[in-house]
């Protein structure tokens, strides 16, 4: 029970003569203490039981159980032992008061006694008795407090290893165990050093002691940017931490907490961040950004003559619109993989836009880039794709003295470059188109036969409304040109022995554009690409890809709508027999004036179909 009930100390009296026992209760009480009188040992013994006093007041002399005896049973006893025993006697014998001392008294107040000597000693002993208390109190405080930081620290997600002044090891959780390799205790009492082996990540020198820095500074301090902490078995792992002094009364350095995690993760983000942001995510070469950024700090005297070489992937967008940009993408990557094997290993590669590249050449003239750039036109020309041609053109120029600008430089080597290209692009461009050619027709054997009767056909009826022969010469080229954007339509949908799905019918649409796109790309084709663009256009406008009507679809592509549409009415299909030219022409008739141009079929006989 609460011995402050009522918040006033409580003293137990214990005497067996009633005036002696009647007099001291009366003067506590006149004091302000509460009272408790037992008049024997006995009594005394049960009512400490039921609730401690502050203060025991025990006289020696008892009849049956002394005070000696009960003292020695209190302190015995230890939910009573720290309760303060005065004595009160008559005894004056020296060895008397030994043995009230060893048996656990505090003090003697010897008969007769003083009021002030009673209330002296007694004000004594309480007030010592708050200090203990209030010490104890204290010192379970600081042992939860203790405890609470302990259980706290051990159980933290992050590594913690604390230290003495000396930068010894007095405590390791779990999570520094695991990093650092030192398992269970075996960490405990070795120097930090011994157990936190750190350097730096790219120069591999040894990482300063932020232990040490701390001890000696008295300030918190943390680690410097890639540090790698080097475990006991040798595993590296990049980390992060901090490290904060231990401080005395007197705010000195006693000690040190180092709380420190693994940035791996962390670590390759950034890094993955900081490689995007210099490098182009497709070919892996540097971007433009890290360009300009090197050809500013490559621009001191010691590195001339620097030469800067600009290459430009010919017919990249032809393929791109032909084969899709996965054929593209390829094209880029076997360029890429090229110009890193011929360009020097101190030479610095970017993707510099789209289709082109930039090499800084440090320390090198113009000889040395010809004859790299020799090497590379040697290895592309060794790696042609089914899927595009494969070829660079390159300009180029060289800085010899230091009041050149590098930019001027590089401007040069981008003009000569067009210069280049102008003459080299055309046969590529040709060449493209040869190749999106033949992969249509290996992809579908009726597409080439169907090409060339649309193209015979188309040069009839050029010739039956009286053309020119140059507007003839161009029917027959677009007629073998006019279904090349079905390059990027599916086989399977091209095939397809059945009704095609609105899907699939969108697949199909889409091929004049296609086409236009691919043609569109080539100089010498440009003029032909309207008429592919065209050719599904119908006179009444309910055609595609624009809706044109009438005149407003060019004669070229009216005249192949009507070639395609009679070869395709005559050819077998999967899905249907083929139709009798005759039944064929009276089709196109019938459909004059909504598919066809009318004045134009209208005018033709049976003898233009003939023989097709």
């Amino acid at each position: 029970m609460n011995r402050h009930l009522f918040g006033i100390e409580e003293i137990m009296v214990i005497d067996d003569v009633g005036d002696s026992l009647n007099l001291l209760a009366t003067l506590l009480k006149q004091n302000g203490y509460r009272v408790r009188p037992a008049d024997s040992g006995e009594l005394a013994l049960a009512s400490l039981k039921l609730r401690k006093p502050d203060l025991v007041l025990l006289d020696v002399r008892m009849p049956g159980m002394d005070g000696f005896e009960v003292c020695e049973r209190i302190k015995a006893d230890p939910d009573t032992a720290d309760i303060p025993v005065i004595f009160i006697t008559a005894l004056n014998d020296t060895s008397d008061k030994v043995k009230g001392f060893q048996l656990g008294g505090a003090d003697f107040i010897t008969k007769p006694y003083q009021e002030e000597e009673v209330l002296s000693r007694v004000k004594s002993q309480l007030e010592m008795l708050a200090l203990r208390r209030e010490l104890e109190q204290s010192n379970r405080n600081l042992h939860n407090e203790r405890e609470l930081l302990k259980t706290t620290l051990l159980s933290i997600g992050d590594g913690v290893i604390c230290t003495d002044g000396k930068g010894i090891i007095t405590m390791i959780n779990d999570v520094a165990r695991n990093l650092t390799g030192w398992h269970k205790d075996s960490a405990l009492g070795e120097e930090f050093l011994t157990v936190f082996h750190i350097v730096n990540e790219r120069t591999r020198e040894l990482a300063f002691d932020p232990v040490a820095k701390v001890i000696e500074t008295g300030q918190v301090i943390g680690l410097a940017n890639h540090t790698t902490l080097i475990s006991k078995e040798g595993i590296e792992r990049p980390i992060a931490d901090s490290a904060a002094p231990i401080l005395d009364i007197e705010g000195n350095a006693v000690g040190v907490v180092l709380v420190f995690r693994d940035v791996t993760n962390e670590t390759m983000h950034l890094n993955e961040i900081e490689f995007l942001s210099f490098h182009d995510h497709l070919t892996g070469l540097y971007n433009r950004r890290y360009l300009e950024e090197e050809m500013a700090r490559l621009d001191v005297p010691r590195r001339l003559p620097i030469t800067l070489v600009m290459g430009d992937l010919n017919g990249l967008k032809m393929t791109n619109d032909a084969f899709g940009h996965a054929a593209g993408d390829e094209l880029l990557k076997q360029t890429t993989k090229v110009l890193k094997h011929c360009f020097r290993q101190d030479d610095i590669i970017c993707r510099y836009g789209g289709d082109e590249f930039v090499a800084v050449l440090p320390n090198a003239d113009s000889k040395t880039a010809e004859a790299i750039i020799a090497r590379v036109l040697t290895e592309i020309t060794q790696m042609q794709s089914d899927k595009g041609i494969l070829s660079i053109s390159f300009g180029w120029d060289t800085k010899y003295e230091e009041a050149q600008s590098l930019t001027e430089v590089l401007k040069n080597a981008e003009d000569f470059m067009y210069k280049r290209k102008m003459l080299e692009s055309p046969s590529v461009r040709n060449a493209t188109i040869n190749t999106i050619i033949k992969t249509l027709y290996e992809k579908n054997s009726r597409e080439e036969a169907h090409s060339k009767r649309v193209s015979e056909l188309s040069a009839r009826i050029g010739y039956a409304i009286s053309l020119s022969e140059s507007e003839i010469n161009k029917l027959r080229t677009t007629g073998l040109l006019h279904d090349i954007g079905k390059i990027l339509v599916p086989d399977a949908v091209l095939e397809k022995p059945s009704k095609l799905t609105e899907e699939e019918w969108a697949e199909i649409k889409r091929h004049p554009e296609t086409g236009y796109r691919i043609l569109n790309g080539s100089a010498e084709l440009i003029e032909l690409a309207e008429t592919v663009l065209q050719h599904h256009e119908r006179w009444d406008g309910t055609g595609y890809p624009k809706g044109l009507s009438s005149e407003d679809i060019q004669i070229y592509a009216r005249i192949i709508a009507i070639a395609d549409a009679y070869d395709a009415m005559t050819s077998k299909r999967p899905y249907r027999d083929e139709m009798s030219p005759e039944a064929a022409i009276a089709e196109l008739k019938r459909c004059a004036d909504v598919q066809f141009d009318p004045k134009i079929v209208n005018s033709l006989d049976e003898t233009v179909f003939r023989n097709v």
